[in-house]
């Protein structure tokens, strides 16, 4: 009888142990499925990008800025948002580098 009862808590450890490896798994599925959301892009018009960063700009109320040149394609800024002091970054980079397969790679 006492071996039944081992065997049965041998047992509950067992599916206790499945069930935070479950709840992990699961814990991390979610995390990654907020944090990796995707994106659409939408093209915009040629010589039209400069209408664009304004409007993104006036949308978030970003006003009154002193700027600084980090680098020739790093700008910083130094804004009033709401009554409030924000920094704004502008960096331009190489979207190859990021993520980028080849299509050579790729079978």
């Amino acid at each position: 009888m006492t071996l039944n009862v081992l065997y049965i808590i041998i047992q509950m450890r067992e599916i206790l142990q499945l069930k935070k490896i479950l709840l992990i798994l699961l814990i991390s599925f979610f995390i990654v499925s907020v944090y990796s959301k995707p994106r659409v892009w939408s093209r915009i018009q040629e010589f039209y990008v400069d209408d664009c960063v304004i409007r993104f700009l006036n949308n978030n109320k970003i006003t009154n800025c002193f700027g600084f040149y980090e680098s020739p394609n790093i700008l910083l800024l130094k804004c009033w948002r709401e009554n409030k002091l924000t920094d704004v970054k502008i960096v331009i980079s190489n979207s190859a580098s990021k993520n980028y397969i080849p299509n050579s790679y790729i079978m």
